[in-house]
């Protein structure tokens, strides 16, 4: 069943609103506003700020030309999400369809439209919305080549490696998967699937010597996240992506609703084991297991090659994983003969997206709290205020300092002789380091009177605590602080 054109409406429509509800209710964070300066170098230094990122350079490049074309307002770049996240939906949708035809809107794809991981990372000004999209389109023509293996289908599957290739590292896993299923479902197309893939790794030779510069570099670092040193970093970033894709980012694991689902998901999968057997089984299963692989592969990479990342930043770095996640559950669905056992399955999926869907909105229980960093209504705070500005993640600052209307205190690096009102913007850190040099917040104390401070989202404390026993330390009591300083020495040293 193919998509016809009232299918993408549907898909663009939802779109726009995921895409429209994070311009009202989100600010640009550090990654989406870095994602924009990688884009936006010009000339000589193009080249050079891709090359020192850390990602191939596809989406930075589509990025380039969109921002050229429409400009770098967060409305702008809003919308180019918006394209990503209609072709996700639509992809999906399609793929969905190849698979299960039976269903021209599955149940789990709807649930997968609505998930709140999907609403949390398709609007993101990232590249995880094109990655996930790339390795849905792949596998469809993928599906298309076996079931007819023409140059011209062959040239558009590998045409799709190479995309995936030049855009995400991790999710160019998909190549592997790929070739294990060929491997097992159709041996006689082994070797020309095999010369597909060597023809996507020969098209992306000319970026390896790239890569090579970027792993080092990343090697090079010395910080290592919480639990990156652990034997079961690995472990713990497969298990918390798998939660992610399933309960969100947006519902604490303690919480009365987060057990009450697991335990009917539990008793759901129990039902659905029994019920189907090994023949009704083998499907979904070998889906699942292709899942934990690519989530797997990914956390392996973080764990070797840059440990800096923490396991809480594995869900986006695997998003592309998730709709292949939603199709492997809508299989268990489809096969599943009681009504009964189809609602139960369904039910806890409903309420986690509708509770994390509402936490997204209103901006609170986060997980990676990061992701709602409301940078607009700290400068809304500071419009019109005199004085100067010492503040952490700068370019987020400076980004809006540009786009909105009034004027801010300016970003400044070091404490200036005359200046005698001074603003600390700092951020909560997960696992990285301050901007801000702590020697220049102490001498700011120890030079000025504080006049007030204020709290942007603030960390609700039965998550502060569940943080601090997991990690053994304090955290954080708000994402940012911003405090008001009076010099009472100006021109002091």
């Amino acid at each position: 069943m193919s998509l016809r054109a009232a299918d993408v409406a549907i898909c663009a429509a939802l779109s726009a609103v995921i895409a429209g509800l994070a311009l009202a209710t989100k600010s640009l964070w550090g990654d989406e506003v870095l994602s924009l300066i990688i884009a936006t170098h010009s000339g000589e230094d193009a080249l050079a700020a891709l090359t020192k990122d850390y990602h191939p350079p596809v989406y930075f490049l589509l990025l380039r030309g969109w921002v050229a074309a429409f400009g770098s307002s967060e409305l702008a770049l809003r919308v180019f999400q918006a394209l990503q996240a209609c072709a996700f939906l639509a992809s999906a949708l399609a793929l969905f369809r190849r698979v299960i035809p039976e269903a021209r809107f599955h149940p789990f794809w709807l649930l997968l439209a609505v998930s709140s991981e999907a609403w949390l990372f398709l609007p993101m000004l990232r590249y995880y919305a094109l990655a996930a999209t790339l390795a849905l389109v792949a596998t469809l023509l993928l599906l298309r080549w076996l079931e007819s293996p023409t140059i011209v289908r062959a040239a558009c599957l590998g045409a799709s490696y190479v995309a995936l290739l030049y855009t995400d590292y991790p999710s160019s896993f998909v190549l592997a998967l790929h070739f294990a299923y060929v491997a097992l479902v159709q041996r006689d197309r082994v070797i020309r699937h095999f010369a597909v893939c060597l023809a996507g790794g020969i098209a992306f030779l000319p970026w390896v010597r790239v890569v090579t510069h970027q792993a080092q570099r990343l090697g090079e670092m010395t910080q290592v996240a919480d639990f990156n040193a652990s034997p079961a970093a690995v472990v713990l970033k497969v298990g918390y992506s798998l939660w992610a894709f399933v309960f969100g980012e947006t519902t604490y694991p303690f919480e009365a609703l987060a057990l009450a689902c697991a335990g009917l998901l539990c008793l759901a999968l129990f039902i659905a084991a029994r019920d189907l057997g090994a023949a009704k089984s083998r499907a979904p299963l070998a889906l699942l297991a292709g899942v934990v692989a690519a989530v797997g592969f990914t956390a392996l990479v973080t764990t070797i090659i840059s440990k800096r990342t923490s396991f809480i930043y594995n869900p986006s770095r695997t998003f592309y994983a998730l709709g292949f996640l939603y199709l492997a559950l809508g299989l268990v669905w489809s096969r599943l003969e009681s009504r009964h056992a189809k609602t139960l399955l369904v039910v806890p999926f409903l309420l986690l997206a509708a509770y994390g869907n509402a936490n997204w909105l209103l901006n609170q229980h986060f997980l990676m709290p990061v992701y709602a960093t409301p940078w607009k209504e700290v400068l809304a705070d500071l419009r019109d205020e005199p004085g100067v500005a010492i503040v952490d993640e700068r370019r987020c600052y400076e980004y809006y300092r540009e786009r909105l209307p009034g004027s801010h205190p300016a970003p400044v690096d070091e404490i200036p002789p005359d200046a005698d009102t001074v603003f600390l913007v700092s951020l909560g850190r997960e696992s990285t380091e301050s901007d801000v040099a702590e020697e220049l917040a102490a001498r700011l104390a120890a030079r000025g009177s504080l006049e007030w401070e204020k709290k942007y989202l603030p960390i609700d404390e039965s998550y502060r605590r569940f943080k601090a026993r997991l990690t053994g330390r304090d955290g954080y009591d708000a994402k940012v602080t911003v405090r008001k300083y009076r010099l009472t020495s100006p021109g002091a040293p």
